[in-house]
């Protein structure tokens, strides 16, 4: 695997938690 391969896979992992993250407050707000 190429450096470059590894640091994609570890900003796409980080943005998909964030979105996860951001969607479940997102969720507790509105409940």
């Amino acid at each position: 695997m190429r450096v470059e391969h590894i640091i994609a896979i570890n900003k796409y992992r980080k943005t998909l938690f964030l979105t996860h993250t951001s969607i479940r407050s997102i969720h507790k707000i509105k409940t």
